[in-house]
């Protein structure tokens, strides 16, 4: 008896409406153009069919082979029992040879059955197709995995491999400030910009008094945020870290600027009346450029 067949399927008979479930999905995959097998097909074409030749021929000479999981399956796999048992022992030993010839399959949704209770040991980590899921997408996984067609049509790799220009490290330097008057010449540029955007873009500047409905306010507003905020922190900082290099008098005029740019900061984020926020002290910008004066 010729037991060549393009899909073999092996199960367990678990119950007869299991069986009956199992002969429904073979004629379901021959209605849909697939040379589908089971035991209970080869019985009807022989009288006296040898149960050892099947056991020892079906599933070796099938180019696919559907094994359908149950719990009684795992049982009868793991312990080697019976039919199931006889295959498994050979499916075993050829799936990591003949990886794609098997397709592992669920009647009952995955949704409902943990995945351990379905797999026999030898099978752990495998896929598991959900033909219950698999029903929502016309079985599309089932169908690819039996024509070996993929499901998405990759690119294939490019020759010219995308590249991205690596970054120099420039030398790990950290900024050192030797004196007081070194320090108050990096101080100078940032209240330098914080001036000159103030006289631009400022609630006094000439475009915000000629015409109160320019779009200045919302340049200045931006600016403060992005700008002069940030450099008062970046002042605050420097005098904070090196707080020990100033006289009496200049710690004085150093706090008085530090309440001014707190103030100012939190005035920005909380947008109360501008009044509350105590004026940029004079003193400060003398004290900073005195040495150049």
């Amino acid at each position: 008896m010729n037991y060549t067949s393009e899909i073999a399927i092996s199960y367990s008979q678990d119950s007869n409406e299991h069986v009956e479930m199992v002969i429904s999905f073979a004629n379901f995959l021959r209605e849909n153009g697939y040379d589908c097998s089971m035991d209970q097909l080869l019985k009807q074409t022989s009288t006296s069919i040898d149960f050892n030749e099947m056991m020892l021929k079906f599933i070796p000479n099938a180019k696919k082979v559907i094994i359908v999981l149950t719990p009684e399956y795992k049982r009868k796999a793991d312990l080697f029992e019976g039919g199931v048992g006889k295959e498994y022992r050979f499916i075993n030993d050829d799936i990591t040879q003949n990886e794609t010839k098997y397709i592992l399959v669920t009647f009952t949704s995955l949704s409902i059955i943990s995945i351990d209770k379905l797999l026999p040991h030898g099978l752990k980590g495998r896929e598991v197709v959900d033909l219950t899921m698999d029903s929502l997408n016309k079985y599309e996984l089932l169908f690819s995995k039996l024509s070996d067609k993929p499901i998405y049509d990759f690119s294939p790799v490019n020759s010219n491999r995308t590249t991205v220009n690596t970054k120099r490290i420039t030398q790990f330097q950290p900024t050192v400030y030797i004196s007081k008057q070194s320090i108050f010449k990096e101080i100078q540029k940032y209240l330098t910009e914080n001036k000159q955007l103030l006289m631009q873009y400022g609630p006094a500047s000439l475009i915000a008094t000629k015409n109160p409905l320019s779009d200045a306010i919302d340049i200045w507003n931006t600016y403060k945020q992005n700008t002069i905020i940030p450099n008062n922190r970046k002042i605050v900082n420097l005098l904070d870290k090196h707080f020990s290099l100033l006289s009496d008098s200049e710690k004085e005029i150093f706090y008085k600027f530090k309440i001014h740019a707190d103030a100012f900061e939190h005035n920005q984020l909380q947008r109360h009346d501008h009044d509350a926020v105590p004026l940029f002290p004079n003193e400060f910008e003398q004290m900073i450029f005195k040495e150049d004066l």
